[in-house]
Order: structure tokens, then C-alpha cells, then sequence
């Protein structure tokens, strides 16, 4: 998967805890590459085919992002004013090992920097699911 084309324009290595301003965001383009990222890395354990016990959420789709938004990304219905105040960025970044996702252990191995850059701009732009 080629993720250096999601981030272009990015510098170096992106550090997790960074939030300052996204690099330009292409809703449509983005939301596709996010979805790839969720799919490769999470759909694993936690999709419905899954014998996973330890996986506390199925997702019948990954290609869903409107539901993970909600469920993941929303507080009370509106966007928190930054990626770190976000469900998902405090799990994907989480040094809680029971919190923490992927798993240390996971198959298909952590997010890499690009992965979390990924992700960091899509909810920097407010989490675009690609459809309108």
C-alpha cells in the first residue's frame, strides 16, 4: 500500500502528538486511503467473520467510515476541536497497553508514521467519510 501519496507534502517522519495545521486534504482521495488503512489494520479482529473473542466492537463494513465516525470520532454529536481529543487518536496512541490499538502483537503490525499522518489530517478536516 502505497500511503507516501496520502501525506504529500508532509516532512520527514510525523509525530503523533503533533496537531498543527493539516497539509491539504482531498476528502474523496483521503477517506478511500483511510478506509485501506482501517481495513488492513483492523478489520482482521474486528470484523463480523472474526473468531476474535478479545474484540470488543465488529464492524460489518470497513469501508464504513460514517459508522466509525460516530462511534470512534464524535463527541455528542460534533466534531472535538482537535485529532487528540478524539476517541480514536487517544486509542491509537494510547502507551496503555490494554487500550492501546493495534494490539503490540497484531499480525499485521502497528500504524506506521505515514498511517498515523493519515489519519491526523483526516480528522484534522473533520473526518470526511468521501460522500456527500
Amino acid at each position: 500500500m502505497a500511503l507516501a501519496i496520502c501525506v504529500a507534502g508532509a516532512s520527514g517522519g510525523a509525530d503523533k502528538d503533533d496537531t498543527s495545521s493539516p497539509q491539504p486534504f482531498a476528502a474523496q482521495g483521503h477517506a478511500r486511503v483511510v478506509r485501506e488503512v482501517f481495513a488492513n489494520k483492523c478489520s482482521q479482529c474486528h470484523a463480523p467473520a472474526s473468531k476474535n473473542k478479545h474484540a470488543k466492537k465488529h464492524w460489518k463494513d470497513w469501508h464504513d467510515l460514517k459508522q466509525l465516525k460516530i462511534n470512534y470520532v464524535l463527541e455528542n454529536g460534533a466534531m472535538p476541536d482537535t485529532p487528540q481529543d478524539t476517541m480514536l487518536w487517544q486509542i491509537i496512541t494510547s502507551d496503555d497497553e490494554e487500550i492501546h490499538m493495534p494490539p503490540k502483537k497484531a499480525k499485521k503490525g502497528q500504524l506506521s508514521e505515514d498511517e498515523f499522518e493519515t489519519i491526523r489530517q483526516w480528522l484534522q478536516a473533520g473526518a470526511p467519510t468521501g460522500y456527500q
